[in-house]
């Protein structure tokens, strides 16, 4: 996704940008006079550099586990968004009572943590593959 220059008056909307949902907030932005910055769920980043440099004032995010995955894989600053007094809003509530919001949190965590472990053991055997195949090479090479 293209990232643009933006004004304290530009929204940051963090989903997916498919679909008649996606169509009419950004047409609701638009008729209140405010511009749209459309950000993929990964550019989740992209936002936090924006906070941090004064670019964004108002975050719409999709689901709170979004905004979560960003915060515990080190992407998003949130300290700094409070700081910046940034307005955040979630098109899906968390919840309204304390054990639904805490049940959202742990079901993001344990997405967050599946996925992790995923791309680790992806990771690692990737580098056990190169490191069978460096060794394989020196052995061809000292014959």
């Amino acid at each position: 996704m293209t990232h643009q220059t933006t004004d304290p008056e530009t929204v940051a909307l963090v989903r997916d940008v498919r679909g008649d949902e996606a169509r009419r907030i950004g047409e609701r932005l638009r008729a209140e006079g405010r511009s749209v910055q459309w950000h993929v769920l990964r550019d989740v980043d992209l936002v936090d550099r924006d906070v941090r440099e004064g670019r964004v004032r108002e975050i719409i995010v999709g689901h709170c586990s979004i905004l979560l995955e960003g915060i515990w894989n080190g992407a998003v600053s949130f300290g700094e968004w409070r700081r910046a007094g940034v307005r955040l809003e979630f098109l899906e509530s968390p919840g309204e009572d304390t054990a639904t919001v805490l049940a959202t949190v742990a079901d993001a965590w344990v997405r967050y943590s599946q996925d992790r472990r995923r791309r680790q053991l992806i990771a690692g055997l990737l580098l056990s593959l190169i490191a069978a195949l460096a060794a394989f090479v020196i052995v061809g090479l000292g014959r």
